[in-house]
């Protein structure tokens, strides 16, 4: 009874290891957790910008500024991706020979989930490494 009331909190809770799990989770049930996750994000996000609005708000009054001189807006878009999968299907996808377009879409994929969020400097370093290291292949 305790062991069952304590999986579904950790469901709830968007744990992502159960204890217990024998065997890998397959590809559509940790895409499920992962939009699960994006959801409770995105939720998340919107009351917080909800709140944070509203103490704007209380604090245009407080000062005697008008409402809109400031604005608030969190993020919409929480895509959280398995990295390691994402570099297996890479791994795959070279060790089976697929055309250099396809490998270097992938990679772009890979440099995204782990650079974007960084210097765009730096990410645009290894955007174009990518080019180049595909136009020697």
């Amino acid at each position: 009874m305790i062991a069952d009331l304590e999986t579904k909190v950790r469901e709830i809770a968007l744990v992502p290891e159960q204890p217990g799990e024998k065997s890998a989770e397959s590809g559509l049930a940790l895409s499920i957790r992962f939009q699960a996750l994006n959801a409770a994000l995105t939720g998340f996000a919107r009351r917080m910008e909800d709140l944070e609005r509203r103490a704007l708000w209380l604090a245009c009054l407080w000062l005697g500024l008008p409402a809109e001189v400031v604005t608030t807006q969190w993020s919409r878009d929480y895509q959280i991706a398995d990295v390691q999968a994402e570099m297996e299907a890479l791994g795959a996808m070279q060790a089976a020979g697929f055309p250099v377009e396809a490998v270097r879409e992938q990679m772009r994929s890979v440099a995204q989930l782990l650079f974007a969020s960084g210097d765009p400097d730096a990410f645009a370093r290894v955007q174009e490494a990518i080019d180049l290291l595909e136009t020697e292949a």
